[in-house]
Formats: C-alpha cells, sequence, structure tokens
C-alpha cells in the first residue's frame, strides 16, 4: 500500500508539471501572437529565448516518466498514462516551437518596408483564428486536466474552424497579392504565421486524442 501511495503521488506530481508546462506555452504563443499583431520586436524575441526553457521542461518530464516506468512497472491504464503524458509533452513543445516560429516570422517582418494596418475583412480573419488557436490550446489542457472525453471530442470542430479561417486567409492573401504585389513578402509571412497557428491547433486535436486514448484505451483521429 505504501508503494503505491508513493506511484500514486509520483504520478499527480508528473501530471501536475505537465500541466505547469501546457500553462507556460499557453503564455509563449499568447506573447506570440501579440507580438504579431503589435509588431512588438522585444515580445518575439522574448518569445525566442524561451525556446530553450521549454525544451528543458520537456527532457525533464521524459526524464521522470521513463523513471517511472523503469522503477515501477506500470500496468494496464497507470502504463496509458505514463505514455500520453509522453506524447502529449512533446506535442507541448512542438506548439512551442510555433510559437517561435512566429516570433521569428516577426522579427524578419520588422526588416521590411510593413504595410499597417492589414486590410479588412483579413485583419479580422487573423485576429479570430488566432483566438480560436488559443482556445483549442486551453481545451486540450482542460480535457488532460479532468481527463474528458466530452471536452476532447469539442476539439474537433474547433480546428474545423480554424482550417476555415485559414482558408479565407490564405485566398484574401491571394487577392490582396494581385492588388499590391510590393507587399508579397510581408503577405508571405502573414500566411507563415497562420500556418503555424493551424499547426498549433492540430496538435491541441492530438492532446484530444491522447485523452479518449487515456480514458477508453481506443485511438480516435479528431483531425
Amino acid at each position: 500500500m505504501i508503494i503505491r501511495k508513493s506511484f500514486n503521488q509520483e504520478m499527480e506530481a508528473l501530471k501536475q508539471r505537465l500541466l505547469n508546462m501546457g500553462s507556460f506555452v499557453e503564455e509563449v504563443i499568447s506573447k506570440a501572437i501579440r507580438a504579431f499583431a503589435e509588431l512588438n520586436l522585444e515580445q518575439a524575441r522574448e518569445v525566442v529565448a524561451f525556446d530553450q526553457v521549454i525544451d528543458e521542461m520537456e527532457e525533464d518530464i521524459e526524464t521522470d516518466s521513463l523513471g517511472l516506468i523503469a522503477t515501477q512497472q506500470p500496468m494496464a491504464k497507470d502504463l496509458r498514462r505514463i505514455t500520453v503524458a509522453l506524447k502529449i509533452v512533446n506535442d507541448l513543445e512542438r506548439m512551442a516551437d510555433y510559437a517561435v516560429n512566429i516570433a521569428r516570422a516577426v522579427l524578419r517582418i520588422s526588416k521590411k518596408p510593413y504595410y499597417k494596418p492589414l486590410e479588412k475583412p483579413l485583419e479580422d480573419n487573423i485576429i479570430y483564428m488566432a483566438e480560436i488557436t488559443r482556445n483549442t490550446v486551453k481545451m486540450a489542457l482542460d480535457a488532460y486536466l479532468y481527463e474528458s472525453e466530452h471536452i476532447a471530442k469539442m476539439l474537433a470542430g474547433e480546428d474545423e474552424k480554424i482550417d476555415d479561417f485559414y482558408d479565407k486567409i490564405f485566398s484574401e492573401l491571394l487577392s490582396n497579392n494581385n492588388k499590391s504585389p510590393e507587399n508579397i513578402p510581408q503577405y508571405t509571412e502573414v500566411l507563415y504565421i497562420c500556418s503555424c497557428l493551424e499547426r498549433i491547433a492540430d496538435l491541441a486535436t492530438n492532446i484530444g486524442e491522447e485523452v479518449i486514448y487515456l480514458n477508453s484505451g481506443e485511438r480516435k483521429s479528431l483531425n
């Protein structure tokens, strides 16, 4: 019983560390989006600097997870909890990579003539897409926190919304390229930023899939 209690405490500590990392990644994504919206170069550089911090978080959680497998030899759902944690921590690290990519794109934009503000509805669509992307990350973390299949399955609908916004933005940028070819370098970076947002949302749905697997033992696609 004492061994089991210790194992449960270690599992809870692992989950909390993963959630802490998730909250940090969520904030990094928000900072990257604000850096783009405000062309805030200081904030963009801050996001880039966070890349190493998040890599170290990932390594620490992976080490702890593998240590639990090696020393505790967990079975059934306990083993699923650890393997799910390993998958999710990797998804979070990749989300952070895309946030860093957004920040680097902002820094590249700053070196060229910048057309601001973007035309509406293009600007509105990018803002809405960014908001929904942020929300999918929060939903994914909540799904993991509460081990909720209901929240996890809701991510599929949010991902579809983001895909729709991406298609709209792509069409608008293509139209703007024809009207203002001098702004093509900036529009290319904007489209790249939107593709990073779309990939972050895809990774959020991956976390939802892991939550479903944790509860049912079955793999279901939400993307």
